[in-house]
């Protein structure tokens, strides 16, 4: 199965804080670039419902939860591996920058 050149896909990747579970996401449009960008205090399921409240999700076709490297709802294997690499370098820089500005400390 191959993703075509626009096709749509949400990357979900944890904030590691030991005082609050903050998810980031991107939706990615394939080789178009960043599409949207957020935070969500929760899980990987209020990541979904959010992202479903606000109609982001109507497009997307793939999930992909970064911390475990596997699909949601989909086969991980279908999503291009460069994809991944470079969502999941651009989003530990935003956690490092995130945790700056909040002050989030781990005791």
């Amino acid at each position: 199965m191959n993703v075509k050149h626009e096709t749509r896909v949400l990357f979900i990747y944890s904030i590691k804080s030991c005082k609050n579970s903050l998810r980031l996401y991107a939706v990615i449009r394939g080789d178009k670039g960043l599409e949207h960008l957020g935070i969500i205090s929760g899980g990987v399921g209020e990541v979904v419902e959010n992202a479903r409240k606000r109609g982001i999700l109507d497009e997307v076709r793939y999930i992909v939860d970064l911390d475990d490297a596997v699909s949601v709802s989909a086969l991980a294997e279908s999503v291009r591996q460069e994809w991944i690499d470079s969502i999941s370098r651009i989003l530990a820089v935003l956690e490092r920058e995130i945790v700056r500005l909040i002050g989030m400390q781990c005791y």
